[in-house]
C-alpha cells in the first residue's frame, strides 16, 4: 500500500518512491526554502481550523474517523485506507446523503470566479490548468478512497483556498500564529474573523471526477512499478528532482548507476578529475529548449574545463551608462497578508541597498532602507528607492526574471498605493529602459567550472572569488577574508531570501528588531557581490586579449 505522501512524489517519477522507502536525502528538507513553505502552508491551514471550530480530532486515525464520522460530527485529521492506497482529509463531514471533504489548498484564487470557475481553473484549450491540476489530483485520490469506503453515499470535494485581493483588517496577521511541535496553531482570538474574510470555500466535484479515472490508473501502475522496480528514465526533468544532493549518496546517483557506461550528465552537471572536468559521456538535450544556448555553453566547457567568456559580454558592459546603481531589493509574496490593507498574495517590498558608481575609478557609495514601522512600506519604499536613483544612470539588477518582468512587479506591488510625483517616477522608470540584468549577460556569455548549471548571483561569485584576481585587494573588497557570501552565512542568521523574508517577518510579528541588522547585512552582501562580479568581468576582459577561453591554472585548487 501506498501513502497520500508517496503518491505525490510517484506520481512524476515512481522511483522516487523508492528512494523516499530508502530514507535518502532531500533537498528539499531542512532548508531556509523548506521551512517558508512549510509556515506558509501550515499558517493558511490554522486560519483555516476557525472556519471549523466544533470540529472533533481524529489524530489521524482510521478507526476514529469512521466513529464520528457515523456520529455525523465534524471530524478534523481524518484518515483513510482503500484497497492499495492510505490518505488523509482536513475535515470531512457527513450531511444527508452526501460526505463533504474540505481540502485546505494553500493556493490564492479569485472570489468574483467562484460561479465561473472555468475561467479560473481551465485554460484556452478546455484542459485543467497545470497549475490546478496537481492539486486536483491530490483531492481525487482523497474522493476515490472515500468513494470506495461508503459507496451509497455521494461524495463532495470542496477546497479551502485563500482569495486573492482580500485585505486583512488587523496589523501583524503573520504574528497570530505561532508553531507548537510541527503544527502552527492560530494563538489570538482577534485573527479568528480574519478565516472567513481571507478564505473560502469552493465545491471543486466537478473538476475533481474529471480527473479521479486517471488517478485510479496512475495509483494502480506505481503499485505495479514498486512491486516489480524497472530503470529509472533519466532527463532534463531530473535537474530539480528531490533526490538530486551534492556530495552524498543522493537518488540521483542511484537512477544514474542503472545506467550503462559512464555517468549521464544534465545540463552541465560534470564530475571533476584532478583540475579538469570529465568529459561528458552523455548529454540529455531536448530537441526544442530556448535553453538550448545555455547548455552549449556548459558543455563547452565542461568538455575543455576552462572558464569562458564572450567577447559579446564586453559590448553588453559597455551599454552601461553612469552613474552606475547596482540595486537590491528585498521583499516577499506570503499566501497571508503582511501589514494591514494588504492583501492575499501581494508583494511586500521591504527594503533595498544602492551602490552607486559615479564613474569608471569611483569610490562605491552605498545606501541601505529597510522598513521598520508597522505598517504597508509600499509608499515609503517607492519615494526612498526614487530619492536613490534618480532619473540618469543604467540600474544593474541580478534576477533570473526578465528586465520587462522585474518593471511589472514593481507597478504591480505600488501603483495602487501611490499617487504624486513618486507614481509619476515609477511610470517613467517602467519605459525608460535604465535597467541591466546580470543575470541575462551570465545566462549568455559567462561559465566558470565551480559554477557548474548554476547562475544564481551566490554561485557566480564563489567561482569568481577562488580566482586570484588583484580585485580581493582592492576597496570594498579587502575586508572580506572570503567569499561575502560564505562570510554572512557564517556570522548571521540571514543568509538566503527565504531567510530574508522569515526574518522579516519576526522583525514586525516578534518584534525581533536585532534582525534588522542581520536583514541590512544581506542585502548590502548581494550588491557587493554584484559590483565583484561585474569588476571581475571587466579584469578578465581587459587582461585577455583573446577574450575566449580563459584556462582553468588560475584557480585556486584548494577551493
Amino acid at each position: 500500500m501506498i501513502s497520500e505522501i508517496e503518491y505525490w512524489l510517484g506520481r512524476t517519477c515512481p522511483t522516487k518512491v523508492l528512494h523516499c522507502r530508502a530514507g535518502l536525502p532531500r533537498n528539499d528538507r531542512d532548508n531556509s526554502y523548506a521551512d517558508w513553505m512549510i509556515a506558509e502552508t501550515g499558517k493558511v491551514r490554522a486560519l483555516a481550523s476557525a472556519l471549523f471550530p466544533s470540529a472533533i480530532d481524529a489524530f489521524g486515525s482510521c478507526e476514529q474517523t469512521q466513529r464520528h464520522l457515523l456520529k455525523d460530527a465534524l471530524v478534523v485529521n481524518a484518515r483513510f485506507e482503500g484497497r492499495d492506497v492510505s490518505c488523509k482529509v482536513d475535515y470531512l463531514e457527513r450531511v444527508a446523503g452526501e460526505i463533504r471533504l474540505y481540502s485546505v489548498v494553500a493556493k490564492p484564487m479569485q472570489r468574483q470566479l467562484r460561479q465561473e470557475q472555468h475561467l479560473e481553473f481551465y485554460g484556452q484549450d478546455g484542459n485543467l490548468r497545470r497549475d490546478w491540476l496537481e492539486h486536483f489530483e491530490l483531492l481525487a485520490l482523497r474522493a476515490s478512497i472515500v468513494q470506495q469506503q461508503y459507496p451509497a453515499y455521494r461524495v463532495v470535494s470542496l477546497a479551502v483556498v485563500p482569495v486573492k485581493n482580500a485585505a486583512a483588517s488587523v496589523e501583524g496577521l503573520h504574528g497570530c500564529f505561532e508553531l507548537v511541535g510541527k503544527n502552527w496553531r492560530l494563538r489570538e482570538p482577534a485573527a479568528v474573523p480574519e478565516a472567513s474574510k481571507l478564505l473560502s470555500i469552493v465545491d471543486v466535484t466537478h473538476e475533481v471526477g474529471a480527473v479521479i479515472e486517471t488517478v485510479e490508473s496512475k495509483v494502480a501502475a506505481l503499485n505495479r512499478f514498486i512491486e516489480n522496480p524497472g530503470h529509472a528514465e533519466i532527463g532534463c526533468e531530473c535537474q530539480k528532482c528531490e533526490f538530486r544532493v551534492s556530495g552524498k549518496r543522493s537518488g540521483f546517483d542511484v537512477c544514474c548507476g542503472q545506467h550503462p557506461g559512464p555517468r549521464p550528465v544534465i545540463s552541465g552537471d560534470a564530475q571533476t578529475e584532478g583540475n579538469r572536468l570529465a568529459k561528458p559521456a552523455a548529454v540529455v538535450l531536448p530537441a526544442e529548449c530556448r535553453y538550448a544556448r545555455r547548455l552549449s555553453l556548459q558543455l563547452e566547457g565542461a568538455t575543455h574545463g576552462h572558464e569562458i567568456i564572450r567577447p559579446d559580454l564586453a559590448t553588453e558592459l559597455q551599454r552601461a551608462v553612469f552613474p552606475l546603481h547596482f540595486l537590491t531589493i528585498g521583499g516577499l509574496r506570503s499566501l497571508l497578508p503582511v501589514h494591514l490593507g494588504s492583501t492575499v498574495g501581494e508583494p511586500t517590498l521591504f527594503q533595498f541597498n544602492a551602490c552607486r558608481l559615479k564613474n569608471a575609478t569611483g569610490y562605491p557609495e552605498h545606501v541601505a532602507w529597510l522598513n521598520m514601522e508597522a505598517s504597508d512600506p509600499s509608499p515609503r519604499f517607492l519615494t526612498q528607492l526614487r530619492a536613490i536613483l534618480g532619473e540618469n544612470g543604467t540600474i544593474v539588477i541580478w534576477t533570473r526574471c526578465t528586465e520587462e518582468s522585474f518593471c511589472e512587479c514593481l507597478e504591480s506591488s505600488l501603483t495602487s498605493k501611490i499617487s504624486g510625483a513618486d507614481l509619476d517616477w515609477l511610470m517613467r522608470f517602467r519605459s525608460s529602459g535604465r535597467i541591466l540584468n546580470m543575470h541575462e549577460l551570465c545566462f549568455r556569455h559567462f561559465w566558470h567550472p565551480l559554477m557548474q548549471n548554476r547562475t544564481s548571483l551566490k554561485a557566480v561569485l564563489a567561482a569568481v572569488w577562488s580566482v586570484d584576481s588583484p580585485l580581493k585587494n582592492s576597496t570594498p573588497f579587502a575586508e572580506y577574508s572570503r567569499d561575502p557570501f560564505a562570510l554572512q552565512k557564517s556570522r548571521a542568521s540571514v543568509s538566503d531570501d527565504w531567510a530574508a523574508m522569515q526574518a522579516y517577518l519576526a522583525m514586525h510579528a516578534e518584534g525581533r528588531v536585532d534582525l534588522a541588522c542581520d536583514l541590512i547585512r544581506y542585502c548590502d552582501t548581494n550588491t557587493l557581490a554584484m559590483l565583484f562580479v561585474w569588476k571581475y568581468w571587466q579584469w578578465r576582459l581587459q587582461t585577455n586579449s583573446n577574450a575566449e577561453t580563459i584556462a582553468l591554472g588560475a584557480v585556486q585548487e584548494d577551493l
